[in-house]
Protein backbone atom coordinates (compact mmCIF):
# COMPACT_ATOMS: atom_id res chain seq x y z
CA UNK A 1 0.00 0.00 0.00
CA UNK A 2 2.81 2.63 1.16
CA UNK A 3 5.80 1.44 -1.45
CA UNK A 4 4.66 -0.85 -3.78
CA UNK A 5 6.17 0.84 -6.70
CA UNK A 6 9.49 -0.26 -5.26
CA UNK A 7 8.88 -4.04 -5.52
CA UNK A 8 10.29 -5.59 -8.23
CA UNK A 9 12.83 -7.23 -10.36
CA UNK A 10 16.41 -5.34 -10.44
CA UNK A 11 18.85 -5.35 -12.69
CA UNK A 12 22.79 -4.89 -12.01
CA UNK A 13 23.53 -0.97 -12.94
CA UNK A 14 26.85 0.38 -11.95
CA UNK A 15 28.81 0.27 -8.77
CA UNK A 16 28.96 2.48 -5.83
CA UNK A 17 32.17 4.68 -4.48
CA UNK A 18 32.81 1.95 -2.16
CA UNK A 19 32.91 -0.79 -4.90
CA UNK A 20 28.82 -2.38 -4.26
CA UNK A 21 26.53 -3.57 -6.40
CA UNK A 22 24.08 -0.93 -7.68
CA UNK A 23 20.66 -2.38 -9.31
CA UNK A 24 18.00 -0.60 -11.39
CA UNK A 25 14.19 -1.97 -11.35
CA UNK A 26 13.43 -2.70 -14.47
CA UNK A 27 10.89 -1.09 -15.87
CA UNK A 28 10.40 1.38 -13.47
CA UNK A 29 13.47 4.06 -11.97
CA UNK A 30 13.89 3.02 -8.55
CA UNK A 31 17.63 2.04 -7.56
CA UNK A 32 18.68 -0.46 -4.83
CA UNK A 33 21.91 0.66 -3.60
CA UNK A 34 24.19 1.37 -0.10
CA UNK A 35 25.06 3.67 1.31
CA UNK A 36 28.96 3.75 2.73
CA UNK A 37 28.51 6.90 4.82
CA UNK A 38 25.66 5.46 6.42
CA UNK A 39 25.84 1.86 6.13
CA UNK A 40 22.17 1.22 5.09
CA UNK A 41 20.45 -0.33 1.84
CA UNK A 42 18.03 1.64 0.25
CA UNK A 43 15.01 1.26 -2.53
CA UNK A 44 14.56 4.99 -4.18
CA UNK A 45 14.10 6.64 -7.26
CA UNK A 46 17.29 8.62 -7.35
CA UNK A 47 20.24 7.08 -6.54
CA UNK A 48 22.94 7.10 -4.13
CA UNK A 49 20.54 10.05 -2.26
CA UNK A 50 19.95 9.62 1.63
CA UNK A 51 16.29 8.54 1.25
CA UNK A 52 13.87 5.81 0.09
CA UNK A 53 10.87 4.05 0.67
CA UNK A 54 12.88 1.05 1.63
CA UNK A 55 15.80 0.59 3.81
CA UNK A 56 18.12 -2.15 5.13
CA UNK A 57 20.23 -1.24 7.96
CA UNK A 58 22.38 -4.49 6.87
CA UNK A 59 25.73 -3.81 5.83
CA UNK A 60 26.73 -7.10 3.59
CA UNK A 61 28.40 -6.93 0.62
CA UNK A 62 25.99 -7.60 -1.87
CA UNK A 63 21.99 -7.01 -1.33
CA UNK A 64 21.09 -10.67 -1.38
CA UNK A 65 23.50 -11.55 1.01
CA UNK A 66 21.30 -8.93 3.70
CA UNK A 67 20.32 -11.08 6.68
CA UNK A 68 18.64 -8.26 8.27
CA UNK A 69 14.93 -7.39 7.82
CA UNK A 70 13.55 -4.68 5.43
CA UNK A 71 11.51 -1.64 6.59
CA UNK A 72 9.15 0.63 4.30
CA UNK A 73 8.13 3.75 4.98
CA UNK A 74 4.71 4.55 6.30
CA UNK A 75 3.40 7.92 5.22
CA UNK A 76 -0.13 10.11 4.96
CA UNK A 77 -2.58 11.96 7.20
CA UNK A 78 -3.12 10.26 9.89
CA UNK A 79 -0.25 7.77 9.90
CA UNK A 80 3.52 7.35 11.74
CA UNK A 81 5.61 8.81 8.95
CA UNK A 82 8.19 6.43 10.28
CA UNK A 83 9.76 3.23 9.37
CA UNK A 84 7.82 -0.56 9.91
CA UNK A 85 9.63 -3.36 9.57
CA UNK A 86 8.46 -5.94 6.75
CA UNK A 87 9.31 -9.59 7.48
CA UNK A 88 8.25 -10.50 3.96
CA UNK A 89 10.58 -8.11 1.97
CA UNK A 90 13.22 -9.83 0.78
CA UNK A 91 16.49 -9.76 -1.90
CA UNK A 92 17.72 -12.62 -3.60
CA UNK A 93 19.04 -13.64 -6.77
CA UNK A 94 18.17 -14.97 -10.04
CA UNK A 95 19.77 -17.00 -12.81
CA UNK A 96 19.75 -14.67 -15.77
CA UNK A 97 17.89 -16.42 -18.31
CA UNK A 98 18.96 -16.66 -22.03
CA UNK A 99 15.95 -15.50 -24.45
CA UNK A 100 14.44 -16.57 -27.43
CA UNK A 101 12.53 -14.24 -30.13
CA UNK A 102 9.81 -15.83 -31.74
CA UNK A 103 7.16 -14.27 -34.19
CA UNK A 104 3.54 -15.32 -34.14
CA UNK A 105 1.10 -14.59 -36.98
CA UNK A 106 -0.51 -11.04 -36.68
CA UNK A 107 -4.39 -11.36 -35.76
CA UNK A 108 -6.88 -8.73 -35.05
CA UNK A 109 -9.37 -8.92 -32.57
CA UNK A 110 -11.52 -6.78 -30.64
CA UNK A 111 -11.45 -6.52 -26.79
CA UNK A 112 -14.15 -4.94 -24.81
CA UNK A 113 -13.22 -5.11 -21.37
CA UNK A 114 -15.25 -6.47 -18.67
CA UNK A 115 -17.19 -3.38 -16.75
CA UNK A 116 -16.93 -5.54 -13.42
CA UNK A 117 -13.08 -6.30 -13.38
CA UNK A 118 -11.12 -5.12 -10.25
CA UNK A 119 -8.81 -2.08 -10.86
CA UNK A 120 -5.80 -4.44 -8.97
CA UNK A 121 -4.80 -7.74 -10.97
CA UNK A 122 -2.01 -10.32 -10.65
CA UNK A 123 -0.73 -13.23 -12.46
CA UNK A 124 -1.45 -13.96 -16.09
CA UNK A 125 -3.91 -10.70 -16.28
CA UNK A 126 -0.47 -8.15 -16.09
CA UNK A 127 0.76 -10.04 -19.21
CA UNK A 128 0.22 -6.76 -21.25
CA UNK A 129 0.50 -4.17 -18.30
CA UNK A 130 3.39 -1.59 -18.58
CA UNK A 131 3.28 -1.29 -15.03
CA UNK A 132 3.64 -3.67 -12.35
CA UNK A 133 5.40 -5.35 -9.03
CA UNK A 134 6.70 -9.17 -8.43
CA UNK A 135 6.71 -10.24 -5.40
CA UNK A 136 7.51 -14.10 -4.53
CA UNK A 137 7.39 -14.83 -8.02
CA UNK A 138 3.52 -13.07 -8.76
CA UNK A 139 2.99 -10.34 -10.73
CA UNK A 140 0.97 -7.47 -9.60
CA UNK A 141 -0.46 -4.78 -11.56
CA UNK A 142 -3.12 -2.43 -11.35
CA UNK A 143 -5.13 -0.28 -14.18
Amino acid sequence: QYQWTRLGTFRLYDTSDDGRPMYRQDPEDNYLYYLDYLGVWYVNDIPLENMGGLINWGDAWCASDIQEQWSFYRYGDGEVNDWEVDPTLKVSCGEVKQTTTTRKPTTTSTHTPNPNTEPCSWGSACDNCSVWSEMNGMRYCCA
